[in-house]
């Protein structure tokens, strides 16, 4: 107990630990809350609580959309079918038994059985009420992933923190030094991720009762049509309370592996491979076999789907053993349960025979092995590039690297994804753009009046058609509707070269261009300060290993002291950081770059500000210039970022307090940004 005291003491004492506690358990609860966010029972019950609650109080005139008798009704055919479901099982049994041959013991045993588990629900009072949040608790299903990925960071401080500094060696010469403290790190990795999982879903289950609420927690579970194939007498609050049991129960399964992964493999990067494999086969083997098929096995023996709630409660199997019927829970058991015992066992004798010392990264170890056979990286004299290479290869930041390169590019992807348009007048407008946007010359003016005409013609054809009786009506309302929809589209279009007309200057020196692309990139300021604040943290995260890890080593008053030691050093460690400034700055800003060039490829970019119809401005900068200091602002902004992390690093000399006191002072402007509305783009708009 006093081994373990000590180390509950030490990982109390690691900020960036509970830094990731914090940030999985909000991140947890922020995604659930993103989820909801799309769903119509968000409008219609959280944020219309008062008309729901009224309309259960019995005024039907709280329900202006028909929402709630929309549910009501579907929940009460539900009801219905599910009695008639539960009368009817004993009759549909002794049907199949009948038809069954007599040799199948498997298949008639499969029966009884089923018959058997549901005659224990067959009085089970099902009634009508709130579903909003045990459907929401029950679909939601992407806490295991913060849950695995704390346990993940609990076992890196727990084994390969230490490790990683040799001191498991020093526990060599100890009597009986290798179980005790194997037990007492592996009691620490267990308790910590139920507990982590504990508050995490108990969180949750209390997020979902604030914003929908739960019911009549005493009404059987089988009354929410998810788990109309649950065969256990369960009431809604004992569901939830053992849908918690159980994940806090995969919790120590995954836990045990973890810890046999990691005793396993000396790398921290071997034993997360040896970790995910696994893990990416069971959620494959999760989404894409089906409960009845061939290999079902693979799907039900799994965590994720113990996990989802509508599986673990809400489904009914059973394996063939030995010509014998056997639920699917009691299979499941079994096997985690034997997992569970051999992961610790096997963990626990690794860590007494080979768990002492560990072996450097795949990585780091092939990069060694490169600079020695090859003289030109053998022979690199640069601090720059030792620099670097510290940062990306011994630091391991280059995972970080990237990681923000692959989302540079998924975004840069959704560029150049199809677009569509919420109705047909703006997919007709856009249309018209895509052929005539540019300088408004006379050529383009005639073709404008060309298709006055056009549509002119076509609407005289549909009302001539819409007189003539023996006009097929299907075509009448297809020439009708494609006369509305381009209709609309061109009004909007003629009504904006209106509003270039009115404007002051001659016609042909003016754009048409596709203003409402422009205005929602203007005027989507969450998601720009949010992308920046993004990029600021990955820049101090950078400029850590630079100066940060610099300044909490003992070798620099050394360097410094040498003869100009201090003005290269510092020379080579500002270049660094100028370059990561601008690898940040290129992968925040090549996504929306490249949307403001897919527009119209940059053709309108000699449009004048004042010249936009859709927004009110004086200036009479060309939209090319504006957006060119826009980019410039945003750079400028990162460099004032890499400023403020080279101060904070040098004047605190730790690298942990500066990345959260930089990290703080970044919150509080995003916070003033987003409550002043103000982005990079509208802050512009307000000077020019």
């Amino acid at each position: 107990m006093r081994l373990t005291g000590y180390e509950i003491k030490k990982l109390m004492t690691q900020i960036p630990l509970w830094i990731a506690f914090i940030g999985l358990f909000v991140g947890n609860l922020f995604l659930l809350f993103m989820i909801q966010k799309k769903e119509a029972a968000y409008v219609y019950v959280y944020q219309q609580k008062d008309q729901y609650i009224a309309f259960c109080e019995g005024n039907e005139q709280a329900d202006e959309l028909g929402f709630y008798e929309a549910d009501l009704e579907e929940q009460k055919r539900y009801l219905d079918s599910y009695r008639e479901f539960i009368s009817q099982m004993q009759d549909r049994s002794k049907a199949m038994e009948n038809v069954i041959s007599e040799g199948n013991h498997y298949l008639t045993d499969n029966i009884r059985k089923t018959c058997h588990d549901f005659s224990a629900v067959a009085k089970a009072s099902v009634t009508v009420d709130n579903c909003f949040g045990i459907k929401a608790l029950a679909e939601y299903q992407y806490g295991i992933f913060f849950a695995i990925s704390f346990q993940g960071v609990l076992t890196w401080y727990l084994l390969f923190y230490e490790r990683n500094r040799k001191l498991f060696i020093l526990i060599k010469g100890c009597k009986n030094g290798h179980h005790v403290t194997a037990y007492s790190k592996l009691f620490l990795l267990l308790s910590g991720g139920v507990l982590y999982t504990l508050l995490q879903e108990t969180s949750v289950v209390l997020f979902l009762k604030w914003m929908y609420g739960y019911g009549n927690m005493n009404r059987p579970v089988q009354s929410v049509s998810l788990f109309r194939n649950c065969p256990y007498v369960l009431s809604v609050g004992q569901a939830i309370g053992l849908l918690i049991f159980l994940r806090v129960g995969l919790s120590l399964l995954t836990g045990s592996v973890l810890f046999m992964a990691g005793m396993l493999v000396k790398s921290e990067t071997g034993a997360f491979i040896v970790m995910m494999l696994p893990m990416i086969c069971e959620y494959a083997a999760y989404h894409f076999i089906a409960v009845t098929g061939t290999l079902r096995v693979c799907k039900i023996i799994n965590p994720f789907f113990y996990w989802d709630m509508r599986q673990a409660l809400g489904s009914y199997v059973n394996f063939n053993f030995g010509g014998h019927a056997i639920g699917k829970n009691e299979v499941a058991v079994s096997v985690f349960l034997i997992i569970y015992v051999v992961c610790c066992a096997s963990g626990i004798n690794l860590f007494h025979r080979t768990c002492q010392i560990s072996d450097s990264g795949r990585l780091e170890t092939l990069i060694i092995r490169l600079r020695k056979k090859w003289s030109v990286l053998g022979h690199r004299r640069n601090l720059v590039y030792y620099e670097f290479y510290k940062l990306l290869i011994q630091q391991k930041k280059g995972i970080v690297i990237i990681i923000a390169l692959w989302l540079m590019m998924q975004n840069v992807f959704a560029v150049y994804a199809p677009q569509y348009y919420a109705t047909a007048k703006d997919a007709a407008y856009h249309m018209y753009l895509k052929n005539l946007s540019g300088q408004l010359t006379e050529e383009t003016l005639e073709q404008v009046e060309n298709e006055k005409r056009r549509l002119e013609q076509l609407q005289e054809s549909s009302r001539e058609s819409a007189e003539m009786s023996g006009t097929d009506e299907i075509d009448r309302l297809l020439m009708q509707l494609e006369w509305q929809r381009l209709h609309e589209g061109f009004q909007e279009l003629t009504d904006q070269i209106r509003g270039l007309s009115e404007k002051e200057g001659k016609l042909s020196e003016k754009y048409l261009l596709d203003e409402k692309a422009y205005l929602d990139i203007w005027g989507n300021v969450t998601h720009e300060v949010l992308t920046w604040y993004v990029g600021a943290v990955l820049l101090l995260f950078l400029l850590g290993g630079i100066y940060g890890a610099g300044e909490e080593s003992n070798l620099i008053p050394l360097i410094r002291s040498t003869r100009r030691g201090r003005e290269v050093l510092e020379r080579s460690k500002d270049l660094a950081a100028i370059i990561c400034v601008v690898f940040v700055y290129l992968v925040m800003a090549a996504p929306l770059f490249l949307k403001l060039q897919n527009i119209d490829g940059f053709a309108t970019a000699g449009q004048k500000m004042c010249n936009l119809v859709n927004w009110n401005c004086e200036s009479s900068i060309t939209l090319g210039w504006y957006e060119t200091f826009v980019f410039v602002l945003k750079f400028g902004s990162f460099l004032a970022v890499g400023i403020l992390g080279r101060t904070l690093y040098k004047k605190l000399k730790q690298r942990i307090p500066a990345l959260l006191m930089g990290s703080g002072i970044l919150i509080i402007v995003v916070l003033l940004l987003l409550y002043f509305k103000r982005s990079s783009h509208m802050i512009l708009l307000n000077m020019i």
